[in-house]
């Protein structure tokens, strides 16, 4: 079972989060909550977290503030960022320190159940790694060989030592058996165990819009796949690993001439055609960077258009039940946070528009005589004409009638 820790200054929205993720047993969490950065330290220190998923604009201790806390004590644990549309360019700062992912605001709960999933599915991956490094020591090494490791740190640093330490291991017995085609074998099987780790920070950069970073890293994966000491089928391993990055991230932003080229130049690698490597090569390149500006124009949305689209289905259907849930659900917004990212936008709740919009079809409709009171009830959103009736009265000060009459007769006059 996996620890993940919600941290939120509004209790509202860390305990919808929380029953969300109540609800989504088979993710296999135990959950915790803090409604501060302060707060949630005092939950590390005391718990093994592996999870933190954490609203990056908090008074007191920000987010950003607690990640560097945690990327320093507790470097395995996976931190993900909740941030509005606003918080941007804050947030890409944040990932550069190491944050595992970030959700905008305005997507849904399963972007925020398929994130977890992903995080969990990275720290499966690491402790894999660990105990493929520790299972390689101890067939490597004699027991008396001096080399203990009792806990391998995971990341691009430390992988690289100890794939440096495998490789002086492996030499060792090269010397001790005299197999040197077996040994060549083994190291190139590390350092091709290596280059699927850079893939899989790739599609993390990718994902998270670090361009700069992905750009480096996939220099250093590119000399790889060109070298001439690299085994065609370690090739043919990071390929399948490339594609399984690129294809979803091609197909979410509708580029489908870049996913058919992407196919034929696989096809052509698979037939043998080494010369397709240089032009593959290129391809990832230059389509990384269509996704990274795709991914850019997705995280400019103008939030006022949210609004506007918000505002005209309001006014449209007034007459039906506008709960939370209906209205998150026509743009697509977390209802968990739809509420707080309406008042950031207008300045206003969302309940007091709602009222303002019945209050004056009210209106309208009581300038109408032959107009039953009831039936204004029911255009209105109110299935009981009592119900209506206190509504306008607090909204107003009077009743309906009380107001209808007195515009009635303030026409005549």
């Amino acid at each position: 079972m996996y620890r993940l820790l919600i941290v939120d200054d509004m209790p509202i929205v860390a305990d919808g989060l929380e029953g969300l993720l109540q609800e989504a047993a088979h993710l296999n969490v135990k959950l915790y909550k803090a409604y501060s950065g302060s707060k949630a330290l005092d939950v590390l220190r005391s718990e093994r977290i592996d999870i933190v998923l954490c609203d990056i604009k908090m008074p007191g201790m920000e987010g950003i503030d607690l990640l560097k806390e945690i990327r320093h004590r507790w470097p395995h644990c996976k931190v993900i960022f909740l941030t509005a549309y606003d918080d941007f360019e804050y947030v890409r700062s944040a990932m550069s320190l190491g944050g595992f992912e970030y959700i905008l605001k305005v997507e849904d709960d399963r972007k925020i159940i398929r994130t977890i999933e992903k995080a969990i599915d990275a720290i499966c991956e690491e402790d894999a790694a660990r105990s493929l490094v520790q299972q390689a020591y101890r067939e490597l090494l004699d027991a008396d060989g001096g080399v203990a490791m009792s806990d391998v740190p995971f990341g691009s640093e430390a992988v690289r030592g100890t794939l440096r330490e495998l490789r002086i291991a492996i030499g060792r017995k090269q010397a001790e058996a005299a197999q040197p085609e077996a040994e060549e074998t083994a190291v190139q099987a590390g350092t091709a165990y290596f280059q699927l780790h850079k893939v899989r920070l790739l599609g993390e950069y990718l994902e998270s819009g670090r361009e700069a970073e992905f750009d480096k890293l996939f220099g250093e994966l590119n000399a790889f796949l060109l070298g001439n000491a690299t085994g065609h089928m370690h090739k043919l391993e990071c390929l399948h690993a490339l594609n399984a990055v690129y294809i979803p991230n091609l197909a979410a932003c509708g580029l489908q001439d870049e996913l058919d080229v992407l196919r034929t130049l696989y096809k052509r690698i698979q037939s043998g055609e080494e010369g397709s490597w240089e032009t593959i090569g290129g391809c990832f390149r230059i389509f990384a960077a269509t996704i990274f500006k795709c991914k850019r124009s997705a995280a400019n949305v103008n939030a006022n258009d949210v609004i506007d689209k918000i505002h005209a289905y309001i006014e449209a259907q007034i007459a039906d039940d506008l709960t939370l849930a209906t209205l998150a659900g026509h743009v697509n917004f977390n209802p968990s946070y739809f509420s707080r990212f309406y008042k950031q936008t207008t300045g206003n709740g969302l309940s007091d528009y709602i009222a303002d919009i019945r209050n004056a079809k009210a209106k309208e409709l009581l300038q109408r005589p032959a107009m039953k009171i009831q039936d204004i009830a029911e255009k209105t959103g109110y299935h009981s004409s009592m119900a209506f009736i206190r509504f306008f009265k607090k909204q107003n000060g009077i009743t309906p009638e009380e107001y209808r009459r007195r515009n009635l007769h303030g026409s005549r006059t």
